[in-house]
């Protein structure tokens, strides 16, 4: 007689935890086989067990309802991994790695009829949220996916339910934060405070922004506002994926995405959700109508889900129907996928209008890039362009800075006797107050068209001779320059 009955319940009674229900099933499974005869080896009920185990600990099980929807919490900060939320579901917070193992094994699990989002987070880290969203729009048109906000639903947390089939909150929900941001801390004054001098040596002006004791440039600003107004874009262009059908335009999204939350019947209103219910009433709504086309804002035409609204499929091999209604035949594809194309191409020309970025709107357009594939291009050209630039003006600024010292000092080098275009013989002019605000006055002004249109690095060197005493109570404020 095999031993393999008494080695599960032996292996059963001897766990120290709390099984879930996926685990118990499994053990359910392997009795039935031994009831039904299909004996198992006492190492094969050992190599199902651990392997339950294993998988068991990145807990991705989850709740299965009377009605078959498996209910998936998101609660918490959200990260990529388990490791930066402790691994633990709730109250610290929610990785992607685990919702993605518990949303995956939902969509193949035969006994779900539907999935359950229940939201209760304050949004979190955007790496790895953009790809999960988009699985579960895809999966939106297999599954049926609710969304529902238990009191708060924002940010990152927003972005996933905007991806649901249907998406309800609470009277007191807060819903929306939409918007992107990121913090970097400039200690450089706090450090000449305390006496201390960072020198920082890097092969680009914006890299290491942020280290300690490091001034943060207006350039440095300029280039990290430009990466978080893309990852906004990515941000918007999925809520209008998720909600364009409940009606959301993006001129209305765009007027609401300020960051603002909203809450309950407010946030339904500007259609942000479908509608306010208590957790119980959302529970005994049920699921909600899979997504089965979408209607182009351009044409009005219906096409399944196979067109992607962000890029290239737009081939359809199959007729779609809805609710009845006739179904929709080549031509009407073929009109919404040619006004779609042409919509990619406006959106494209019009985001890089600038004739810097001609040749990155031109390869776009050529390969089929999406606006935010686009945008993501042009940020790296845009890159670049910084760069050759701040080495031109780090330049000018070294060859100012020398002859402004030799100048100081009272006498002179080559590089200071060396006349140039902007080195006009003048003397000391009557405006000479002593006063920084002056000298710096008098570089602005020489900048100008009117003024010469001079570089910096020329303007201060001639600012410098015309107001010599405001130019030295300028200097006496600046800080030591390092080498």
């Amino acid at each position: 007689m095999s031993r393999a009955l008494p080695i599960l319940l032996e292996y059963i009674s001897g766990q120290n935890w709390a099984m879930q229900p996926a685990t118990l099933q499994q053990m359910v499974e392997i009795v039935e086989r031994h009831v039904r005869g299909d004996r198992i080896s006492d190492d094969e009920i050992k190599e199902l067990t651990a392997a339950r185990t294993i998988k068991g600990s990145d807990k991705r099980t989850f709740e299965i309802t009377p009605g078959g929807m498996a209910v998936i919490p998101v609660s918490g900060i959200i990260a990529k991994y388990s490791r930066l939320v402790n691994g633990s579901s709730k109250p610290r917070g929610t990785s992607i790695e685990t919702l993605r193992g518990q949303f995956d094994e939902a969509m193949t699990d035969n006994r779900v009829k539907g999935i359950f989002l229940h939201i209760e987070s304050p949004g979190g880290n955007n790496d790895g949220l953009a790809d999960f969203a988009e699985d579960i729009y895809e999966a939106s048109f297999e599954k049926p996916i609710t969304a529902y906000a238990d009191d708060l639903a924002a940010s990152a947390a927003y972005w996933l339910g905007s991806q649901a089939n249907a998406f309800y909150a609470n009277q007191t929900a807060d819903v929306g934060s939409i918007g992107v941001y990121t913090l970097y801390v400039d200690s450089s004054a706090r450090a000449e405070q305390l006496g201390l001098k960072f020198h920082i040596v890097r092969s680009g002006p914006n890299k290491g922004v942020g280290s300690a004791g490091v001034e943060i440039t207006e350039a440095n600003l300029a280039a990290i506002q430009t990466r978080i107004d893309t990852f906004y874009d990515i941000f918007i262009a999925a809520v209008l994926r998720g909600r364009g059908q409940a009606g959301l335009t993006e001129e209305n999204l765009r007027e609401l995405a300020d960051g603002r939350t909203y809450i309950g019947a407010d946030a339904a209103e500007k259609k942000l959700i479908d509608g306010v219910y208590s957790l119980r009433q959302a529970f005994a709504a049920g699921p909600p109508a899979l997504r089965d086309s979408y209607t182009t804002a351009a044409t009005g035409a219906s096409v399944g889900k196979n067109y992607n609204r962000f890029n290239k499929e737009t081939d359809m091999a199959k007729e779609q129907t809805q609710d009845g209604a006739a179904a929709v035949n080549g031509d009407e594809i073929k009109e919404a996928a040619t006004a779609a194309e042409r919509q990619r191409i406006a959106s494209i020309s019009s985001a890089l209008a600038g004739e810097a970025f001609t040749d990155c709107r031109n390869k776009a357009i050529a390969e089929g890039k999406s606006l935010t594939e686009a945008k993501a291009a042009a940020f790296d050209a845009a890159v670049k362009i910084h760069t050759a630039e701040m080495a031109n003006v780090k330049s000018d600024l070294a060859v100012a800075n020398e002859k402004l010292t030799a100048i100081a000092a009272g006498g002179s080098d080559a590089t200071a006797a060396a006349p140039t275009d902007a080195d006009e013989e003048t003397g000391p002019a009557a405006g000479d107050d002593g006063k920084a605000e002056t000298y710096t006055a008098a570089v602005e002004q020489l900048q100008t068209k009117e003024g010469g249109g001079l570089s910096k690095g020329k303007a201060m060197l001639a600012a410098a001779k015309q107001f010599p005493k405001s130019h030295a109570a300028w200097k006496d404020k600046q800080p030591t320059i390092g080498a």
